[in-house]
């Protein structure tokens, strides 16, 4: 008999040895995070907006068939981008080397260079909701992990199509309230 998926969804228990899966990858991102040295990253001042809206429409496709699948693997490879972009360096990603090398030449695509320290925040933000994505989904919470890709979905398709980062909104908030200098984001500041 097949499992009722909203049962799944409101159960507070996970299914049973799904337990240690969670705990080492969250243990895996936590160390991640914490080895890396922020100064010994190589971000840039400023990146290409056509790399950045195509790498955005890469991660909604990739976030869809998450959704559809209800698979958990293209979480990780999110997530896996996702980190490289946000503490490693942008010319590490794996989508944005896809993005760099095929799809913007591909297209033909130019646009002006856009700051990278909201993107860098953006992404740290993505980050957290495919990490939260993957605990729950291998806690056997399809639908909680799937509702929480959904969002990135969301975010990702509107930097994509309408170049409305919402991470970016936020990074600009917080700089307006003094969280952040935004020294290296004039557009930040004003």
């Amino acid at each position: 008999m097949p499992e009722d998926t909203d049962a799944v969804f409101l159960s507070t228990s996970p299914r049973p040895g799904t337990e240690k899966k969670s705990f080492l990858l969250l243990t895996f991102s936590l160390w991640f995070i914490k080895i890396v040295d922020m100064k010994a990253t190589n971000f840039p001042g400023k990146v290409p907006e056509v790399v950045v809206r195509t790498t955005a429409i890469q991660v909604t496709v990739i976030a869809v068939l998450t959704i559809a699948f209800a698979s958990p693997w293209p979480v990780l490879l999110l997530m896996l981008d996702f980190a490289t972009r946000a503490f490693i360096s942008p010319k590490l990603s794996p989508l944005a080397t896809v993005s760099r090398v095929v799809w913007v030449p591909a297209l033909n695509l130019n646009g002006p260079e856009i700051f990278y320290t909201p993107k860098k925040f953006a992404a740290r933000i993505g980050f957290a909701m495919t990490l939260v994505s993957a605990v729950l989904y291998f806690l056997g919470l399809p639908l909680a992990g799937g509702a929480v890709i959904a969002i990135l979905a969301l975010f990702s398709f509107l930097e994509g199509a309408f170049r409305f980062c919402v991470g970016c909104k936020i990074y600009a908030f917080l700089v307006g309230r003094g969280m952040f200098s935004g020294d290296d984001c004039a557009d930040c500041v004003n």
